[in-house]
Parts: C-alpha cells; sequence; structure tokens
C-alpha cells in the first residue's frame, strides 16, 4: 500500500483481487512437475513422429532438415531434465576425483 500510495484498505484489496483475476485468465499454475511431464511426453511423441517420416523420406535434404529437428527436440528435452551442456562439464570436476570430460574427439583405435 505504501509502494502505491494507497490509503484506503479496500481499494488495496480491490486491487489485489483484480491482480488474481489476471492471474487466473493468463493460467499461472504452480504445478511445473505436472506440466514438464507434459512436455517430454509431448516431445516423445514428437520425435517419435520425426522417425517415422525419416523412415520414409527417399529427398537426403529433406532428411537432414528431419535430423536436425530430432537433434532440436533432443536438445529440449536435456534441457527440461537439467542436463546442459553447463551441468555436462562439471560432472567430472565435481569433487576432482570423477571423470574427466572433454570436449574434444577421443583418439579412434582404428575403426572406421
Amino acid at each position: 500500500m505504501a509502494l502505491l500510495a494507497i490509503t484506503d484498505t479496500r481499494t488495496m484489496e480491490r486491487f489485489i483481487a483484480r491482480v488474481h483475476a489476471r492471474w487466473e485468465m493468463t493460467g499461472t499454475t504452480q504445478d511445473f512437475a505436472r506440466h514438464r511431464g507434459e512436455g517430454l511426453n509431448r516431445l516423445d511423441l514428437v520425435e517419435s513422429e520425426l522417425w517415422s517420416k525419416l523412415q520414409n523420406v527417399k529427398d537426403d535434404r529433406l532428411s537432414v532438415i528431419i535430423l536436425g529437428n530430432v537433434i532440436e527436440v533432443q536438445k529440449t528435452r536435456n534441457e527440461m531434465i537439467g542436463l546442459t551442456a553447463k551441468t555436462i562439464e562439471r560432472i567430472g570436476s565435481i569433487d576432482g576425483d570423477g571423470v574427466e570430460f572433454t570436449r574434444s574427439a577421443a583418439p579412434t583405435s582404428g575403426f572406421r
């Protein structure tokens, strides 16, 4: 009330009621775990559809586009479960005793 220079309690209650009504209209639920689960399920569906489309495509250019979309879906899934590039970099350096991960390619042993 002090920040808005409102002295009447009833006026403040009306403003609060309006804010709550606006929040309800825009759908501010606090069930983030459920929303994340629903989003992950939708991503699974999108990815399976992309893979099935890829099996039926004869055009190499379209195959590359579909594979790019699969990669984007996988990146989105990783972000939703908290597996970001920064997290991956920290995996091996948490205790100092863990395995060290690098972004460079490992040398191959003659396999092609």
